[in-house]
């Protein structure tokens, strides 16, 4: 008769146990390196991410206009703002990665889940067509073409895919 008590006993208590474990996972916190889009992190990282944006937007039209502005002794400062602005496209695409999503009203923080979740969205396309090189494959060809070397601010419209980032940061 001991016996069955004990049984019964463990029984009940792991089935407590493991219905603390599930409510303790409902209510966790996210580890730190995952991007909860509830909280200020993203916010402040849509705000550095918008102003790259702007940036590309600005200078490819302003370069256009005044070729002169991109030649000479500026080239090497644009080419850094340039190359600065293309680190920062390629760092939102490892923030996208470790950002966080609801699924049925739970955030998902699980690594695999969040790289499946981006991979099958329309954004990573985005990001990675936006992050397609022409502009710098133009530069090589600067020097033996001066006429290709008037047009390499234009190639940079590409960066403009990612616009879809600043009506994100405006929403938030």
């Amino acid at each position: 008769m001991g016996d069955n008590n004990k049984v019964a006993g463990g029984t009940g208590s792991s089935n407590a146990a493991a219905e603390k474990v599930k409510r303790r996972r409902r209510h966790q916190k996210p580890p730190r390196s995952v991007l909860n889009p509830d909280e200020n992190g993203l916010f402040y990282w849509l705000a550095f991410l918008a102003l790259w944006v702007l940036y590309n937007l600005w200078t490819v039209v302003v370069r256009l206009a005044f070729p002169e502005l991109h030649q000479g002794d500026n080239l090497f400062a644009w080419n850094v703002c340039d190359a600065l602005g293309d680190a920062a496209y390629a760092l939102d695409i490892a923030v996208q990665f470790r950002t966080g999503y609801l699924e049925q009203g739970i955030m998902v923080h699980d690594s695999r889940k969040l790289a499946a979740h981006y991979i099958r969205s329309k954004a990573f396309l985005i990001d990675i067509f936006s992050l397609l090189p022409i502009d710098w494959m133009l530069l090589t060809d600067q020097v033996a073409n001066p006429v290709m070397a008037r047009w390499r601010p234009a190639a940079r419209f590409l960066r403009l895919t990612k616009l879809y980032r600043v009506f994100a940061f405006y929403y938030v």
